[in-house]
């Protein structure tokens, strides 16, 4: 810890030193320049996450039963956007595709640019939900760390899990438990994100509050249901049928191993002849892991911040696919205890260096090794092991601390 707080102070006298974390979005910028707008020479469009959720919402206004077609899916989508790319699959509830309906009907760029302003300003207004004041460098920090970056280059929804995920803290701490159930019902379009909450809340509540919060988010998941059911029966039957039989080893067998940052997949990177013991293994991962969230919060838990904290790292812990944008909600917990220990920012400004620098090199560190070994990890998975281990000293020192200033 001695040595994070020496690099942590460095960074806070030369702050000249932070530009080090704008790296990615500068190079990103010079990389879409060379290429004329687009993100690769065949013609992937900046954005190509968000190109698919586009496609799912012209789908929905020409066919919505063929709204899981992947194959008039990419049909669709070179339509109106020409190149020799692959596509790659809509995957999102019925829902989603709806509520973009009216963002397909304006230009393409147009478009990008409303749903990329609007998760910068929705995340902006979140992390004052989260940490209050906020200088205009904390803000900077938090828009050039890699997960955030490339949500934005992907034009992924993940800076809306951000916002949406500090809400619920915002409200829960707040006491607004009607309000947060809602606001969980709205992370059904990406559920893998759920988990850790689900079971925070389960343990976290008791009585009328327990009551309040699950009808609140019953009525609101199946709401946002409805609208698909509303808009396609066929459509949501087939998204029921992708999730149970097609998802599940859809998402390994589609994408390469090294992009996904996951138990299962860095055990399938480890155990690259067994794929069976990798699940098995990361299965067990996943489960001690929500042992130990449950353990700690009837035995250890009490503060809300902590307790939180543990739950969005526990998503990221079980989630059974998950890209690097997925990981924007880690800053969750970096901000929450940025705010409640502010005598121990330079440690924590270092660890926030250390985590950006591992993510963005994690996953060309696993493709090296990967050519070079047959058996190769993803080092992203070693951090997330470490962290909370880490966040819990970081705040039994600070208690410690404030503890031996109140005796003086």
């Amino acid at each position: 810890m001695q040595v994070l707080r020496r690099v942590g102070q460095a960074l806070a006298q030369r702050p000249v030193l932070l530009l080090l974390f704008a790296i990615h979005p500068v190079v990103s910028i010079v990389h879409v320049i060379q290429q004329r707008g687009a993100w690769q020479a065949d013609g992937l469009p900046v954005g190509w996450d968000f190109a698919i959720f586009l496609t799912g919402a012209r789908i929905v206004e020409l066919d919505a039963s063929r709204l899981y077609d992947f194959h008039f899916q990419s049909l669709v989508e070179h339509a109106w956007r020409a190149g020799t790319y692959h596509t790659f699959p809509f995957i999102s509830p019925p829902f989603v595709a709806i509520l973009l309906v009216p963002l397909a009907h304006i230009p393409y760029g147009y478009a990008l640019a409303v749903w990329s302003f609007a998760g910068v300003v929705l995340a902006s207004v979140a992390l004052g939900w989260l940490a209050t004041p906020v200088s205009w460098r904390e803000r900077v920090l938090l828009f050039c760390f890699f997960p955030f970056t490339f949500a934005l280059i992907a034009g992924q929804s993940t800076l809306f899990v951000f916002a949406i995920m500090a809400g619920v803290y915002h409200l829960v701490s707040r006491e607004r438990v009607s309000l947060a159930g809602a606001a969980c019902a709205m992370l059904t379009f990406k559920p893998q994100c759920l988990f850790g909450l689900l079971l925070f809340f389960l343990v976290h509540f008791r009585g009328r509050n327990a009551l309040r919060f699950w009808v609140s988010f019953g009525a609101a998941t199946l709401t946002l249901l409805g609208i698909g059911y509303a808009a396609s029966p066929a459509a949501t039957q087939m998204y029921a049928h992708l999730s149970i039989d097609v998802l599940p080893r859809f998402q390994l067998d589609a994408f390469d191993r090294t992009q996904i940052h996951t138990w299962r997949s860095f055990w399938m990177l480890a155990l690259p002849s067994h794929d069976r013991l990798a699940e098995i293994v990361a299965a067990t991962f996943a489960l001690g892991g929500a042992a130990f969230a449950v353990w700690f919060w009837a035995r250890r838990g009490g503060r809300l911040f902590v307790d939180y904290s543990l739950a969005v790292l526990l998503g990221l812990w079980c989630a059974p696919h998950a890209y690097l944008y997925d990981w924007t909600v880690l800053a969750i917990p970096l901000i929450l205890v940025w705010e409640h220990f502010p005598e121990k920012r330079p440690e924590w400004l270092a660890l926030f260096g250390l985590i950006a620098f591992v993510l963005l090199g994690s996953e060309l560190f696993a493709e090296w090794v990967r050519a070079h070994a047959r058996v190769s990890i993803q080092p992203s998975l070693v951090l997330l092991a470490a962290l909370p281990f880490v966040g819990w000293r970081v705040i039994r020192t600070g208690d410690r601390a404030s503890a031996s200033d109140l005796g003086r």
